[in-house]
């Protein structure tokens, strides 16, 4: 039966495919991810991102119980939003040790807006960040059971104790910045969704805390749909997506940049340990198929490195090689709506 997504690569090293009962080659998979977990690569449009988010802190660090404006940032899935949140936490916590600082977990606060969060939960779930005692542990149950009981719904006036519980533990604990993660979530009908995008924007204009939202390219629907929200939040931050070519100056630049970012990221996966000998993500055939896999988002291109890895270490191979490619498209990002072919794999 033919192939309907081509013919494979063939391997170069290694075997054919993973052996994922290996016990040896299972504690290899364990230290090679551990290694990647620890890779970073620089690259300028994310940068540029942190340094915008760094000047929102200084401008709102100390300032509190005035109205704040906020910052929101949408882009496509596994385009690197997330991750350079967790950069810029990363670097926040490495300046306060260079200083002599003593650690600060809570400078900020990453909070994911779960599909079905009530406002009550969110607000909860934003305390537990801050490690406040006395947190209902499951918010949703207790709700479910209050109707059940036939009690009312809640007084929202508790909203409002809890968002100045929030107000003196960020003061309390020195956070810079709270992260609402997957605002998109909010896009949905019912009084719940509208009552955390109004609480959001209370946050604000009391100035509780500066405020983040980030979310993937559905959340622009919502954020269109709540004008008096965006007013709140400033100009949106962007994360470029790459547009290579070599017919305009800013597809030069373009090409330049995904070029960087690949071998900047072959570089570290030989520093770090994670592969043995580099798997040459520069080559001209593997940088045009990076480049088809992730339509130019970098954080897909270090997703599929990541979901390759360990299907090369599974196979004894010294590197990852394009068989692994072609199975991490084929596996994942096929599955999640980036590409709908393998183009690591002969389709003639």
């Amino acid at each position: 039966m033919k192939d309907p997504f081509g013919k494979q690569p063939r391997h170069v090293t290694g075997n054919a495919a993973p052996d994922y009962a290996d016990p040896a080659l299972d504690d290899r998979v364990d230290a090679a991810n551990a290694a990647f977990a620890t890779i970073w690569v620089y690259h300028g449009p994310q940068v540029a991102v942190i340094s915008q988010l760094r000047r929102y802190i200084r401008q709102t660090q100390g300032k509190r119980g005035i109205p704040l404006t906020g910052r929101r940032l949408s882009q496509e899935t596994q385009a690197g939003k997330s991750a350079l949140v967790w950069r810029l936490k990363a670097e926040l916590a490495a300046e306060r040790a260079a200083a002599g600082l003593p650690p600060n977990p809570y400078q900020v606060i990453i909070v994911t807006i779960e599909r079905h969060m009530t406002l009550k939960s969110f607000l909860q779930e934003i305390l537990k960040q801050l490690g406040e005692d006395e947190i209902d542990p499951d918010p949703e149950a207790t709700e479910r059971k209050r109707r059940k009981d036939g009690e009312k719904k809640e007084d929202r006036r508790s909203y409002h104790t809890l968002e100045t519980r929030i107000a003196y533990w960020s003061i309390r604990l020195g956070v810079d910045l709270v992260v609402a993660d997957e605002a998109q979530r909010l896009d949905r009908v019912g009084s719940d969704a509208s009552n955390v995008t109004e609480r959001i924007q209370t946050f604000l204009d009391r100035g509780v805390v500066p405020l983040l939202l980030i979310g993937n390219g559905k959340s622009e629907a919502f954020f269109k749909k709540n004008g008096d929200l965006c007013a709140r939040l400033s100009t949106p931050l962007i994360l470029k997506q790459l547009k290579p070519d070599n017919k305009t100056k800013a597809g030069k630049e373009d090409a330049r940049l995904f070029k960087a970012f690949c071998r900047n990221l072959d570089d570290a996966l030989v520093t770090t340990g994670a592969v043995l000998l580099s798997p040459n993500l520069v080559a001209h055939a593997t940088l045009d198929a990076l480049l088809a896999v992730s339509s130019g988002h970098v954080g897909r291109v270090a997703r599929l490195i990541e979901e390759a890895l360990p299907m090369a270490v599974a196979r004894g191979a010294a590197t990852i090689e394009a068989i692994d490619l072609s199975n991490a498209v084929r596996g994942y990002a096929i599955g999640n709506g980036w590409i709908d072919h393998d183009p690591f794999s002969d389709n003639d």
